[in-house]
């Protein structure tokens, strides 16, 4: 009998002090690792149900999905407060980030530091951590939480650009 598949989570460690990077007195060295969850966790069993697009790889072996349960809860509030679900709500919300338009991101977790792509676990406090966004999960949140909402994008960059103008203001600026 074939077991249900399960969803683990990716966990940041203290690096083990057995690991090959684990060298006393190199300035390479990691502090942390990612490491996988001996057992599913309260995140890995509820987050990957909230998409059709997540369930749609857990019966896949070695499927890596990248969730963002915060962002997910912003764009569900912000959803909430536009519609009017909430008293007086009316607006509009402007997402922008890096991150793929339709797919899920995976393994995009990166550090940068003086310009330079690193390890995001190399020197704790001095590496700017970074990670792509879920554009469509945190549509699929939008609208999940508000019948009342609309959605529109991910758009690109330079697609988004042109529409707002950007051309024009060139033009513009160029003239004075």
């Amino acid at each position: 009998a074939s077991a249900v598949p399960q969803w683990r989570e990716l966990l940041v460690s203290p690096t083990s002090p057995y690991a090959a990077s684990a060298t006393k007195g190199d300035e390479d060295a990691k502090e942390f690792e990612m490491s996988l969850a001996k057992a599913s966790t309260p995140n890995s069993l509820v987050m990957p149900e909230t998409s059709e697009r997540y369930k749609a790889l857990k019966g896949q072996p070695g499927s890596t999905i990248e969730v963002c349960p915060e962002g997910q809860s912003y764009a569900e509030e912000f959803a909430r407060r536009i519609s009017g679900n909430q008293e007086g709500g009316s607006g509009a919300a402007l997402i922008i980030d890096y991150g793929p338009a339709t797919t899920i991101p995976v393994n995009s977790l990166r550090g940068i530091r003086s310009h330079q792509s690193v390890s995001p676990f190399s020197s704790p406090g001095r590496v700017d951590i970074s990670a792509d966004v879920d554009f469509m999960g945190l549509a699929e949140a939008a609208l999940r939480a508000s019948e009342n909402v609309e959605v529109h994008g991910p758009a690109e960059q330079g697609y988004f650009l042109q529409a707002m103008g950007i051309q024009e203001r060139a033009t513009q600026l160029l003239k004075s």
